[in-house]
């Protein structure tokens, strides 16, 4: 399903089942125009809700966004992508159930590169059950995952996620954290690994150890594992330096410390093309040589 004009919808479903059908495989993307309830992949009451997809680019979303959605049965392996700047009015889903019993695992959430608009007051969830409190025995963490990657979003919190993936595309050295919470509070990040890939900003001179790269804030504060600084990575600047890093928390920012730095071993390539160049160069030099000293030597025997 592709809703791409102006026009209202009073709800967007990829897939519905009000019967014990799994419904799988669903899509829906959204550009533009305007839904007065709730935007999801796929719906069953009875049965699973797998693998659906919704893609909110544009537009106006007046109720939940949700990837996929059971009333009675497991939410697994569905997906949501926030890009460009929709106008969102509730808050963001990887799965949701209703049942104390149901799992709602797997699932993934992405704020993509050109997300952030309109994302203040929203909450993001991995997975979510609809019952008071969230209360139940099924899982609604496991496996779920948000990807970012914007250089920069400010979101009022996340939840019920395992992970969290930060894809950095030059991201600035700046206190500004790529992901601002503004939850008053506070937000909880127990059991969450966090880890981060992609390029970093700079010029051309190497960034100095302890150069910090703000990933995760809120002012409110954030309780995190103390194996959370156990987490390292690499993170490149350019196409040449590759710097380590680890992560530390004080209480209101995750951040990306930098720890090591070292020339991109890719880069020997280039290195040994030079070096490949040179040798021919060389070579030439010494053929054109002794076949110049062997014409003089002919040259003055004739003579």
């Amino acid at each position: 399903v592709v809703m791409t004009g102006s026009e209202s919808m009073s709800a967007l479903f990829g897939g519905f089942s009000y019967s014990d059908g799994v419904v799988q495989g669903n899509s829906v993307t959204m550009e533009d125009g305007i839904v007065g309830r709730e935007v999801m992949g796929g719906y069953s009451y009875q049965g699973n809700a797998v693998g659906n997809v919704v893609v909110i680019r544009g537009g106006r979303v007046d109720m939940d966004v949700i990837g996929g959605a059971s009333g009675h049965g497991n939410a697994t392996d569905n997906q949501v992508v926030i890009a460009g700047a929709p106008v969102l009015m509730a808050d963001v889903y990887g799965g949701s159930v209703e049942t104390a019993s149901a799992a709602a695992i797997n699932n993934t959430v992405t704020l993509a590169t050109d997300a952030g608009a309109h994302l203040e007051n929203r909450t993001i969830y991995g997975g979510f059950r609809y019952l008071p409190g969230n209360q139940g025995t099924g899982d609604v963490v496991s496996g779920n995952t948000l990807n970012v990657e914007a250089a920069h979003v400010a979101v009022n919190n996340i939840a019920n996620f395992e992970k969290v993936n930060f894809h950095l595309n030059n991201a600035a050295v700046t206190d500004i954290p790529v992901l601002e919470l503004l939850d008053t509070g506070g937000t909880q990040l127990q059991g969450v690994t966090i880890d981060a890939s992609g390029t970093i900003a700079g010029g051309g001179e190497p960034l100095a150890n302890g150069t910090r790269i703000a990933l995760v804030g809120n002012d409110n504060g954030i309780v995190a594992d103390a194996t959370l600084s156990e987490t390292t990575g690499t993170l490149r600047q350019g196409v040449s330096l590759d710097y380590g890093f680890r992560l530390e928390s004080d209480g209101q920012r995750i951040d990306a410390v930098l720890n090591r730095v070292q020339v991109n071993p890719g880069t020997g390539v280039f290195q040994k093309g030079r070096g490949a160049t040179l040798g021919f160069l060389n070579e030439g030099m010494d053929f054109a040589r002794m076949t110049g000293i062997a014409n003089a030597m002919e040259l003055s025997e004739s003579g």
